[in-house]
Formats: C-alpha cells, structure tokens, sequence
C-alpha cells in the first residue's frame, strides 16, 4: 500500500486557530485575506519555498500568507529530494470597515481594514481638510472632500469623504445701523449659501452675499444649502 506522508497543518485564522491534519494528496487549500496556514512536514524538512504569485499569497518562514484574491502555487522543496505544490485560492480581498461618505466638521471616527496580513498605512490626500492617524483614527477639519487611503497586503484601498456643516449662523439675531454693509458670520458650507431677505427695502442682499441695512425696520433673512437652513432676524435702527 501506497504510504502518504502526513502533513500537519495549522490554519491561523481571524478568529481563532484551527489544526487540520491532512496527507500529501490534500494540496489544495481555501484561504480568506489575512489568514495564515503554516507548514510542518513529518519525516524530513522543508528545504526551501517560493510562490508563484506573491501578490496574492506570499511564503515566509514555512508560513503561507493570503493576501489577495486570486490563485497561488506554493512550491515545496523537502530535504529528502521530492516536491509538492499547495494550490491556494484566496477568496476575498482586504476590507476597510467603518468608512463613512460624509462626516460634519470637526467630528471623529475609526476605520480599520478586515482581512488585514501586513501593516496599514494610512493617509489622506487633503489633510487640511481630514487627517487620520496610524491607528485609523479620522478628524474632519474643514468643509471639503479628500480620499482616505489604506495600503495593506500589496493593495492601495480608498474611499472618498466629504465634509459639511450643518451650523451656517453663529448668531440668529442681530441689529443693524442704517446706512452700513454687514457679512454675518455663516460657517464654511464650501460655497456661499442662498441668501434671502423678506424685507429688501429694510435689508437687502448684495450679489457678493453681503447684507446692507437700507432703512429703520425688520427683515428676516433665509440662510440655506443642501444639509441645513438658518433663519435670522434682524432689527435695522
């Protein structure tokens, strides 16, 4: 009878360790992004090992790691002459998690990568407008868009996030000299906000978003964009 050697194989997984125990017949494996399987070989030892596509599962150390999606050959040398290749397919790419299209002005939140084999880095192609540190960690800053970046396993993943503000006001009421030209203290909104007066006669709204007090009265001014509104009144002596 035909003798197979026995291969002891440990699959480190996400979440947990699993020991699988198979012979040298059993050479094709199914492995997710960031999991490991490491090789031991009963009888002799492991010579040397090489992947066909580093890309997607690189060797090292008699330790298989998925990077990718994709298919590899990992080919082993044994001491003892004889060669066997373990086909791997690599089912899932790495993953970022916890990602947001839009976030408001100076709010925080944490990404992180599933599926992850080596060190993320992390960055932002604005960070004046959102920055994020080495551990994930995003702080929008300004109103604006920029594309947070994870590079990982070989691959660059990115998504884009938008910043906004909700405030456009700081002060809902105000009081005006006759005669003078004012610029109310509306928040970033990346463009100046539709403007408009009830009262023109009494406020009136220049073309550069500016409000001038043209007499003694009472106007009430509608400050809107697409995330919120803001209602002013204001008392002209």
């Amino acid at each position: 009878m035909k003798k197979f050697i026995s291969i002891f194989l440990t699959v480190a997984m996400l979440f947990g360790i699993t020991l699988i125990n198979v012979n040298a017949a059993d050479t094709e494996y199914k492995l997710k992004a960031g999991e490991t399987m490491s090789i031991s070989i009963k009888g002799t030892e492991l010579e040397s090992a090489q992947s066909s596509a580093p890309k997607v599962a690189k060797v090292k150390d008699k330790t298989i790691t998925a990077l990718t999606k994709g298919n590899a050959v990992i080919t082993a040398k044994l001491k003892n002459g004889k060669t066997i290749e373990y086909k791997i397919t690599v089912t899932s790419n790495p993953k970022i998690i916890g990602k947001k299209k839009k976030a408001e002005k100076n709010s925080t939140f944490k990404i992180d990568v599933k599926g992850a084999a080596t060190k993320i880095k992390y960055s932002s192609s604005k960070p004046k407008v959102a920055k994020i540190t080495s551990d994930g960690v995003i702080t929008t800053k300004k109103v604006g868009n920029t594309v947070i970046k994870a590079k990982v396993n070989g691959k660059t993943l990115s998504f884009k996030l938008k910043v906004y503000v909700k405030k456009i006001v700081n002060r809902y009421k105000e009081t005006f000299k006759k005669g003078y030209t004012y610029m109310l203290y509306y928040s970033e909104v990346g463009k100046t906000p539709t403007i408009v007066s009830d009262n023109p006669k009494v406020v009136k709204v220049t073309k550069s978003g500016k409000l001038k007090a043209k007499k003694r009265g009472k106007a009430t001014v509608t400050f809107s964009h697409k995330n919120a509104k803001a209602i002013v009144k204001i008392t002209v002596k």
